[in-house]
């Protein structure tokens, strides 16, 4: 995997990218161009173009649906972007070949070709007002088949507000289209953010979803409440605790339960000096589902994972990095009577870049 990039007239740049995998029976190599263009201090043009090869063993392809045998195929994306004291703009375009893969990476859907943009006001208040900060916006999403049927369609309104103690508050309302397994399903939502920095040490924030959401394993429309709260801690000037969540929970149409998940993370982060700091992370998956709302009557009624790391760090210079740690998980199904480990693993990384 390699990367060069060229800077020029302070804020421009041109770059050039490179990822390689090869093993037996397979390979997949991309590579490509991308660059920004700032035209002034308010227009800016970037885009990236990408052109692949791969192929992939005949069990995998026959299995996944692949094609057979060595395939390629590309993929572009161009945006510009406007920006003043009090407006934005901005509008992208970007397109991929169904025979475009890139494995080193994550690219979740390729045949498309896709369009959409954002206009915004920001009002910018006085001594006098609460806020200092009110941010109002339009969003469009737009994206096809190879084949032009429409695949999402996603209008957005937002508006936020900003005031004392870093406080930001923001509203959203969304309606899209998307297809899924032939059929467009019409959704509706409400969204809602809050963050807070009462103190320097302390920083808060919580996201509320709720409205309609497609139910992907039972293919039928259902509703969903989302909550995803944050919390960061600077303890002390060497110690920093992060915390965050999801809480999401699926019902049909008729409020009956699909599934209720949690999903939580935390990060304890000592660092030791500007060149190093130790950090341990524990994230926990707990899913309960509604067994008698599934098509496949196999799924389990309850699963959980716990996932543990503990990682060093050491920065030799600003170019050379070091890493060494340990990760473990453990799992729990209908089929286990208790979290049972099934992985453990140590892992070292040393990185390198260079300005010429």
């Amino acid at each position: 995997m390699g990367r060069y990039n060229y800077g020029f007239e302070n804020t421009s740049s041109l770059g050039v990218l490179v990822t390689a995998r090869d093993g037996e029976s397979y390979s997949n190599f991309v590579g490509g161009l991308d660059g920004r263009w700032k035209l002034n201090d308010q227009h800016s043009l970037e885009f990236q173009y990408l052109s692949s090869d791969t192929e992939y063993p005949l069990a995998v392809a026959a299995e996944f649906e692949q094609p057979v045998g060595s395939f390629s195929g590309a993929a572009a994306r161009v945006k510009y972007e406007y920006r003043s004291r009090d407006w934005f703009v901005n509008t992208a375009y970007e397109a991929s070949d169904s025979g475009f893969r890139a494995d080193s990476g994550f690219i979740s859907q390729v045949g498309t070709r896709g369009y959409g943009g954002a206009v915004g006001r920001i009002w910018h208040g006085g001594e006098d007002n609460w806020w200092n900060r009110v941010r109002a916006s339009a969003h469009m999403r737009h994206k096809l088949d190879e084949h032009n049927r429409l695949l999402e369609h996603e209008n957005i309104l937002r508006v936020g507000f900003g005031g004392a103690m870093q406080t930001w508050f923001q509203f959203a309302a969304v309606d899209s289209r998307e297809l899924w397994e032939g059929v467009t399903y019409d959704q509706r939502s409400l969204r809602a953010y809050a963050e807070i920095q009462p103190v320097g040490a302390v920083s808060m924030a919580i996201l509320g979803v709720v409205g309609d959401k497609i139910d992907y394993s039972n293919d039928q429309l259902g509703k969903t409440s989302r909550l995803e709260p944050r919390f960061n801690w600077n303890i002390n000037r060497k110690l920093l605790l992060r915390l965050k969540g999801v809480y999401a929970q699926l019902d049909t149409q008729d409020d009956e339960q699909i599934f209720n998940a949690l999903v939580a993370d935390a990060r304890l982060t000592w660092q030791f000096s500007l060149r190093s700091f130790l950090r341990v992370t524990a994230q926990v998956t707990d899913v309960e589902r509604n067994k008698a709302q599934y098509i496949d009557d196999t799924v389990d009624a309850r699963s959980r994972d716990v996932g543990r790391q503990l990682l060093y760090s050491y920065k030799l210079n600003p170019q050379t990095v070091f890493f060494l740690g340990y990760s473990d998980q453990d799992v729990d199904d209908d089929n286990l009577d208790s979290l049972t480990v099934t992985d453990r693993t140590w892992f070292m990384k040393i990185g390198y870049a260079w300005t010429p």
